[in-house]
């Protein structure tokens, strides 16, 4: 009997609300298509007739053909995707060396259904199969289409509660060719079971049946060469109901349970064990896990933990590798994502005009705003006081960390960080040792190497003997080159910040509908426009510190020690050694005004204004009344197009924004320390 298969791919349901939002922002990064490199993915493989597709079933909800005599000829991939619509789509991907017309064949072939009944997905895959690899054909040596194809069968689900996830089945493992398989498949069902699983972003699912000696078989071998320390491979043990045919129970239960000899099989993610159904049976979701429950409750297999059995264990597990896999990824999408913002940026245009009365817009706009003006200010005064009958701000500890909410805490907390890491890493030399004192040889042989080969070459109008007066400022703007570099990321991150806010107070306060095109036509020209502002005090900022005279009596209270010092040593500085004291003076001047000016000037005057002042109601009286349909009118027919040309291009500016916020949520870096 063939049931339903909603509700059993590995979506949304059963993760945290951190694991489901990194999914989402993955996703977002995909409509972008910024890169072209691999998504993480997870790749089940295992000796033939393992029990592989019926894994994939449980994982995806979609109904593999399983049959001794139909085992996989060619790469499955599997993509779950995120859409509003639930479809299905199969298609072929075809292997390049085929010739043209063979190629222009099977790329002919691509089904859509919205159905997802197991008879339909089923037909529609043994279509693909016999076109990449037809049955009638196979013994003639003339026509013979290789068994392990490289061809590729893609199968995309859509659907609101998808996760963003690709899944690949690869041809069993075979060791001895046959009539169906001759030698040259087996090599290139090992070179394509190779490609994947050398791949560092696999999650590898090394599927092992119960019906035969696991020492005999090909999979475990093949995985120790790949994934020497075991950091990135899960377990998969199926058909524990045949172990005691064998006699291969109490075996098995030491290697899942890791307290056999076998240690190069103990991986770190763990063993899974799945009852898979029987040939002959074609159980609903809910009739595989009745059954698999049942078959865990009794007998040896019992005793393992729950944590280890079952289908719903293994999505479980697979959920923390994904997220540690997409953590890590994200990061060298950074260059990627930057030129394509700046190129998306002059691309975007306005939203089109919705049909609602334009007073009835105004009047419901006013409100939103004087509503989110109120919620604005107690955020970036830090009083986090909430208006009357609102609950915007929390009164309870948050344990992730301090919440997106309260805007003054996160930029305070920001700025420290800056200045700390500023004094630690915006000079490109210290002085100091690790015991806090000053390092006089350093000193001077910095002197002797860097500064005395520099005065000959910059000697000017100034008379023999007399001191150059630029050294001292050429030194410093070398000293200093890291400066800029830190400023800007210390701006971007309360830029992420400061989004991170709005897009909680337009979460809290906005309805869904308007959320999308109130960023289009009024937050992004003022987000852009604090980043201009922003940009160019910084760039004004990188520019005044070279060159200005210090009136400053720190510098010559300074100056005078270290005259006072050398005096007592009885020792004379050459001009070399008092062009670098000069410097340094200077550079700790300098640094503190830097630091100071970068916080008060560019985050406070025009980021953290820039939010204070972002919803008073001038904003409003200062719309055109067709920008203000275009935010507050209903999503109809209207927007519908503009919606699906313009959110890929959305997504591209978004990303940026994703990958600054995970930088500065600390919580969420803390995921890529995992085992993967």
């Amino acid at each position: 009997m063939a049931g339903s298969l909603t509700g059993c791919s590995l979506g949304v349901h059963g993760l945290g609300d951190d694991q489901a939002k990194l999914l989402d922002l993955m996703d977002k990064i995909q409509f972008a298509k910024i890169s072209t490199d691999k998504l993480p993915q997870i790749v089940v493989v295992g000796d033939q007739s393992s029990g592989k597709s019926s894994v994939l079933t449980s994982l995806t909800g979609i109904p593999f053909i399983r049959s001794n005599l139909a085992c996989t000829r060619f790469a499955t991939e599997i993509r779950l995707r995120r859409s509003g619509r639930s479809s299905t789509t199969v298609w072929i991907m075809s292997d390049e060396s085929r010739p043209k017309q063979e190629r222009k064949a099977l790329e002919a072939f691509r089904k859509e259904v919205s159905s997802d009944t197991p008879e339909i997905l089923t037909g529609l895959m043994r279509e693909a199969s016999e076109l990449i690899s037809p049955s009638h054909g196979r013994n003639n040596d003339a026509q013979r289409i290789r068994f392990a194809a490289k061809d590729k069968l893609i199968i995309e689900k859509s659907g609101p509660d998808q996760p963003l996830l690709t899944l690949v089945d690869l041809p069993g493992l075979v060791k001895v060719p046959s009539s169906e398989q001759t030698a040259e498949d087996l090599q290139m069902i090992d070179a394509l079971s190779d490609m994947y699983m050398k791949d560092p972003m696999t999650i590898i699912l090394a599927v092992v049946s119960g019906n035969i000696d696991f020492v005999q078989g090909i999979i475990l071998d093949k995985v120790a060469r790949f994934d020497t320390k075991g950091h990135r491979t899960i377990g998969v043990l199926t058909k524990p109901d045949l172990t005691d045919v064998q006699g291969y129970t109490d075996k098995y239960l030491g290697l899942v349970t890791r307290q056999d000899d076998n240690t190069n099989y103990h991986f770190k993610l763990g063993w899974y064990v799945l009852r898979n159904p029987g040939h002959s049976s074609d159980p609903t979701m809910e009739e595989r896990q009745r059954e698999e429950a049942d078959f865990f409750s009794k007998g040896k297999w019992a005793t393992i933990p729950p944590s280890m059995r079952g289908a719903d264990a293994l999505r479980a597990q697979l959920s923390i590798q994904l997220q540690r896999a997409i953590v890590r990824r994200l990061p060298s999408l950074q260059r990627q994502i930057q030129e394509a913002d700046a190129e998306c940026t002059a691309k975007l245009d306005e939203l089109g005009v919705g049909l609602n009365d334009p007073k009835q817009c105004t009047v419901e706009l006013g409100r939103l705003f004087a509503l989110s003006d109120s919620l604005v200010l107690p955020a970036v005064d830090g009083t986090y006081r909430n208006p009357p009958r609102q609950h915007f701000f929390r009164d309870e500890h948050d344990p992730k960390g301090t919440p997106a909410q309260n805007l003054r805490a996160r930029v305070l907390q920001e700025s420290e960080s800056f200045a700390n890491h500023f004094r630690q890493l915006g000079r490109r030399l210290t002085f100091v040792g690790e015991n806090g004192v000053i390092d006089v040889q350093a000193k001077k042989e910095f002197a002797r190497k860097v500064a005395e080969p520099l005065l000959p070459q910059i000697r000017g109008r100034e008379l023999p003997g007399d001191p150059n007066t630029r050294a001292p400022y050429i030194l410093f703007r070398n000293h200093s080159k890291e400066w800029p570099v830190l400023a800007q990321k210390y701006q971007d991150n309360v830029t992420a910040i400061c989004r991170a806010f709005l897009a909680e107070l337009l979460g809290y306060a906005w309805p869904t509908r308007m959320r999308l095109p109130l960023r289009e036509y009024f937050l992004k020209a003022k987000l852009s426009n604090m980043s201009v502002l922003a940009k160019a005090e910084l760039e004004n900022l990188n520019s005044d510190k070279y060159e200005i005279q210090p009136f400053d009596p720190d510098y010559e209270e300074c100056m005078k020690k270290v005259i006072l010092d050398t005096a007592e040593k009885n020792e004379v500085l050459t001009d070399a050694e008092r062009v670098v004291e000069q410097m340094i003076a200077y550079y700790k001047l300098v640094e503190r005004i830097f630091i100071r000016n970068v916080i008060y000037q560019v985050v406070e005057r025009h980021l953290l204004m820039g939010i204070r002042q972002m919803f008073e109601s001038v904003g409003v009286h200062n719309m055109a009344d067709e920008t203000i349909v275009a935010i507050t009118a209903d999503d109809a027919a209207t927007r519908e197009a503009r919606n699906n040309l313009k959110m890929r291009k959305e997504k591209i500016q978004e990303a940026r924004e994703i990958c600054a916020e995970i930088e500065t949520r600390r919580d969420l870096q803390l995921v890529s320390s995992g085992a993967l």
